[in-house]
């Protein structure tokens, strides 16, 4: 590219939003042309010379607008490195031409007038370093020397430190330094000072689903340069002039220095109006002095040796300057973006940034830490969860919430407890009445503070994807906890729908609430793989899991009784249990009605509660977030999936009928009138969609015999299947997409502060991973756990090779195991 395009805004007034520039008012425009390699100094001297300007007596200001998110945004162009990014916008294609809002401000006297032309670089000295901008590296062309040469006075030590007699290095003295200060430095105009202050409703930390440029003024300078935007390169080096516009913001980029570096340095002084540091070498000089300038209402470095001679630590694999708190500056865009964010990602992130190891506790501190930062505490998290589902309804019509709070064991004015919250999105209950009828529901342990479960209802779409549908949060799973959701659910998304197959546990509490809320003609089936679990319990018989199965599996009544007789000679007390204890309707596909569709486990939950594993360990309201953020994305993706569907059906059940063709050509078939038909040996009625093997009824999808009659009576056999599996169908279920919740700044406390659960978990770390049961069954075809070291199966390499029974030492073996 041989030159870069500007529009320049110049003769107005910038438009301000919550502390943002985000637009330019009045005036008038210029195109001008930037070459590629333009510096700042070049940039201002043709401003002054479009604006007609005099350095001497006028300041400018120059923002560069670009478009982030589809939201207009500004941010200020202060040196080179500033410059360079908005031209490598252009450059990389992400922006046709740059748009420069520029504002022009006269001094009125000669010590301001000089500082302007020091900014600029007409002097070659006083350049200001203002946080935010980067210090130039020593031997960087593209940077213009002049800029980063600070002023004689500057550079002279105090008079304490050079009158110092017993040859040690010795601190100004900041009651001297800052009469010094008074004297020499001017209040300027500065770019990040002409933000205004945060409005009383703002919050100090940025919305989870605004963009990472779209943050409030305190929070954006807590952070260090080059960590919240990664096109800000990380920090050069230090120098005196160097101003930051809060001590933490100081402390950080020191920090964030020196881990770059591989070096260490000790506190040596801090106070509210100074901050001195030294390295950790006795004998080694590099120190930054700084303070507070009551003028500037800004930290200034002041005193600076910048020289190591201290052996370099590089081979050190840690650096204690490397807090979780610079941690979590580090991974804050990343936790954005990624609420499930694990430590060992953490460490990853360090490593590959300092090169450096950090231990798993820091990394999960710093994690921790982001968390709070971004959603407040985990007491603070049950407040705003109303707040979270109101902003959600606000922009997604159809959204249903519930929060039930309780005054028991509060003694405070204006304050409730959490007991239960209960959710579903808009998008959600809409796409549900384009679902079949059927709803798995299951309850997931919370991992947090607080002690609490999950509820979790999740039907499957067309393509037999998973639907997450509702959820609540409870504390325990019991009768009450159940009905309330289950009734949530009936009123709140299923809304009459009749009738509905429900699938579940044999928890007590599902059944009595299912049993309430939904009589019949609804139905309500157990898991089969819990029902295994609970009968190998009591009953040690080889392959009871297996006959179970065949039994519960059997499409057809006869195929049931004989599946049910092999079982009875196995093990009559099991034979009993599911006969007498339980209804075949319950758990057998023979008996359901053809309303379950094939599904009989509640595999389905199983697989939200492992989508949600790591979300599962954070606040609740955090939670809520990564459950509607997630359920966005799924939206997304099938929505922009179904619509490039090319075949009539879903693509999974066009593949598996596809199979099944290939079958039907070798069925013989046999008219008996006009809707009755004879496919092998099964009876097939169109009219109806029946067939004596009874697939076609318990899937509603033609199989091999209906197909074969489709084939033989010119028939298209795809105008057979129900329309629950139609592409056009299913695309209807993510036809209403999510919305952008209200900005977090605009939330209002509603009603008296909601304080978290009473119990609290145990102190230690919680266990994530589901224990197995004799309910993770195991096929002998999938083969044998085998020994990591001999690969051998019947042991592993912690008890070593089972040696012969009979032998003398298979007993001393057996006889230590005992």
């Amino acid at each position: 590219m041989a030159v870069v395009p500007a529009c320049c805004y110049f003769g107005g007034e910038f438009i301000f939003e919550h502390g943002n520039v985000v637009g330019y008012s009045g005036g008038t425009t210029r195109l001008i042309y930037l070459e590629p390699t333009c510096s700042f100094n070049t940039l201002c001297t043709m401003m002054y010379n479009v604006l007609g300007g005099n350095p001497h007596t006028d300041h400018i200001s120059i923002w560069l607008s670009f478009t982030c998110n589809g939201r207009l945004m500004a941010t200020p162009v202060l040196d080179d490195v500033s410059l360079e990014n908005g031209l490598g916008m252009v450059k990389h294609g992400f922006q046709l031409m740059l748009e420069l809002f520029v504002k022009r401000d006269t001094y009125s006297n000669e010590m301001d007038s000089r500082r302007s032309l020091e900014n600029v670089g007409g002097t070659g000295e006083g350049a200001v370093m203002v946080y935010g901008g980067q210090t130039p590296a020593e031997g960087d062309e593209r940077v213009e020397r002049p800029i980063v040469e600070f002023s004689p006075e500057e550079r002279e030590p105090s008079e304490d430190a050079t009158d110092n007699s017993s040859g040690e290095e010795s601190w100004p003295d900041p009651v001297r330094e800052e009469v010094e200060e008074e004297e020499e430095d001017v209040e300027l105009p500065l770019p990040t000072m002409g933000v205004p202050p945060l409005e009383e409703n703002d919050a100090p930390y940025p919305d989870p689903w605004i963009g990472v440029m779209d943050m409030d003024v305190t929070y954006r300078n807590t952070m260090v340069p080059g960590i919240d935007d990664d096109n800000v390169p990380p920090p050069v080096g230090v120098g005196v002039g160097q101003r930051f516009m809060t001590k933490d913001a100081l402390v950080m980029y020191l920090k964030d220095y020196c881990i770059s570096r591989h070096v260490q340095f000790r506190v040596h002084k801090s106070g509210s109006t100074v901050y001195s540091v030294r390295c950790i070498g006795d004998q080694c000089p590099w120190l930054v002095y700084a303070s507070f300038s009551m003028k500037l209402n800004m930290w200034k470095i002041i005193r600076c040796n910048d020289e190591h001679t201290c052996l370099n630590a590089e081979l050190r694999m840690d650096n204690r300057l490397c807090t979780s708190r610079v941690i979590c500056n580090l991974i804050m865009p990343n936790v954005r973006t990624s609420f499930t964010l694990s430590p060992y990602e953490i460490i990853q992130l360090v490593k590959d940034k300092y090169h450096i190891q950090v231990s798993y506790s820091r990394a999960w501190r710093a994690r921790n830490k982001a968390l709070v930062a971004i959603f407040g505490g985990w007491e603070e998290s049950y407040n705003l969860l109303p707040q979270f589902f109101k902003a959600i309804k606000d922009t997604n019509r159809g959204t249903k919430y519930k929060v039930i709070t309780t005054d028991e064991d509060v003694t405070r004015k204006n304050f409730v407890r959490f007991d239960r919250a209960f959710w579903a999105f808009g998008p959600a209950i809409h796409g549900f009445q384009f679902c079949r009828p059927f709803i798995n529901v299951d309850g997931t342990h919370l991992y947090g503070k607080y002690k609490g479960c999950l509820l979790i209802a999740t039907p499957f779409d067309g393509d037999n994807r998973l639907f997450p549908l509702a959820f609540a949060l409870v504390e325990t799973e019991n009768i009450d906890t159940w009905t309330r959701f289950i009734s949530c659910l009936a009123r709140q998304v299923v809304r009459g729908r009749s009738p509905m197959c429900i699938i579940s546990d044999h928890h007590s509490g599902i059944i009595r609430a299912v049993r309430d809320v939904f009589p019949r003609p609804h139905r309500h089936k157990f898991c089969i793989r819990h029902i295994i679990a609970n009968l190998k319990k009591r009953y040690s018989v080889k392959d009871l899991n297996k006959m179970v199965w065949r039994c519960a599996s059997a499409k057809t009544v006869a195929h049931y009784d004989h599946e049910m007789q092999i079982l009875e000679e196995a093990c009559l007390g099991a034979k009993a249990e599911l006969t007498e204890d339980m209804s075949p309707k319950q758990w057998a596909l023979a008996y359901d009605g053809n309303m379950s569709f094939g599904k009989f486990t509640t595999n389905s939950s199983e697989s939200v509660n492992y989508l949600l594993k790591r979300s599962r360990s954070l606040p609740v309201q955090a939670l809520a977030s990564a459950i509607f953020y997630r359920m966005n994305a799924w939206f997304v993706h099938r929505r922009d999936k179904a619509a490039h569907f090319t075949t009539h059906l879903c693509p999974s059940v066009d593949a598996h009928l596809r199979t099944v063709v290939d079958d039907a050509r070798h069925v013989h078939v046999v008219a008996y009138g006009d809707v009755i038909f004879q496919a092998g040996e099964h009876k097939v009625n169109v009219m109806l969609k029946e067939c004596t093997c009874r697939s076609f009824q318990i899937y509603q999808v033609p199989y091999v015999h209906a197909i074969a009659v489709c084939g033989a009576i010119h028939y298209d056999f795809h105008q057979m299947t129900s329309e629950y599996y139609y592409a056009s169908t299913n695309a209807w279920v993510y036809e209403r997409a999510f919305d952008v919740p209200t900005r977090r700044s605009t939330w209002v406390q509603e009603g008296p502060v909601v304080l978290p659960p009473g119990p609290k978990r145990t102190p230690g770390r919680p266990m994530s991973t589901r224990i197995q049961n004799s309910m993770d069954w195991r096929d002998e075809d999938r083969g044998q756990y085998l020994c990591s070291n001999c690969k051998q199966p019947g042991h592993n390499k912690w008890a070593g090779k089972a040696p012969s029974s009979g032998s003398a030492e298979s007993s001393r073996a057996g006889s230590r195991r005992r």
